[in-house]
């Protein structure tokens, strides 16, 4: 059995757009974060446990403005082997062209989002099939994460637990929204404090980037 987690937030024709694509005889879980904003981690948890309650073995994460086609889940599934915890897929923008491969990889102060096959540290939630293994190995989501962050950390609990991460090339999201921004700093220092006593460089190159971001914006919009 396969559940569709989905969180909407005041966006409910977008919602049903999202769930309308979705294939027959999956089971959908529609959390609602619009009156009480519970946070991404904790609105996909909630979604998560009625998942497991419900007998699924795979759950299937999906923003709300992701539009998925016939064969995604089946691409999606035929990646699961042994081993395998999470299988993430290849965002679209609505041109066509490649939003994110899948997810990325972690460097110094900031997560690096992939265009591109590579090696992979972490795999992007907005469309992301999970193995009930990986789920009972890590309890989902860290609902300490505020905003952004939350998918990278169970990445790599993921992998903590002795499981794999992998990407369904063929698995293909259209994605409207733009590639998931990372910048929190608040979740960026609760990342780096989990993984590693060097949490101090990366936050202060963390900071430095973000200058040099809004020096280029500003000199971008100067000239």
């Amino acid at each position: 059995m396969v559940a569709v987690v989905v969180l909407d937030y005041k966006a409910p024709d977008m919602t049903q757009r999202c769930i309308r694509l979705l294939p027959k005889g999956v089971t959908v879980i529609l959390i609602d974060n619009s009156e009480t904003n519970r946070g991404c981690a904790a609105g996909c948890n909630a979604g998560i446990k009625q998942a497991l309650d419900a007998g699924a073995e795979y759950v299937w994460l999906l923003n709300n403005d992701a539009l998925v086609q016939p064969d995604t889940l089946d691409c999606l599934l035929a990646k699961i082997q042994n081993g395998v915890g999470a299988v993430g897929s290849v965002m679209l923008n609505s041109d066509g062209t490649i939003q994110v491969w899948g997810g990325g990889r972690v460097g110094i102060g900031r997560s690096i989002v992939a265009q591109s096959p590579g090696r992979l540290t972490w795999l992007s939630a907005c469309s992301l099939l999970l193995t009930r293994e990986a789920l009972e190995r890590t309890s989902g989501f860290d609902e300490g994460f505020s905003m952004y962050w939350e998918d990278v950390d169970l990445s790599y609990r993921i992998r903590d637990a002795g499981l794999d991460l992998a990407v369904a090339e063929d698995a293909f999201v259209t994605h409207l929204g733009g590639a998931t921004a990372r910048h929190s700093p608040r979740s960026l220092i609760r990342f780096f404090r989990k993984r590693t006593v060097l949490w101090p460089l990366h936050v202060l190159v963390a900071a430095i980037l973000s200058v040099v971001r809004r020096l280029r914006r500003f000199i971008l919009v100067g000239g």
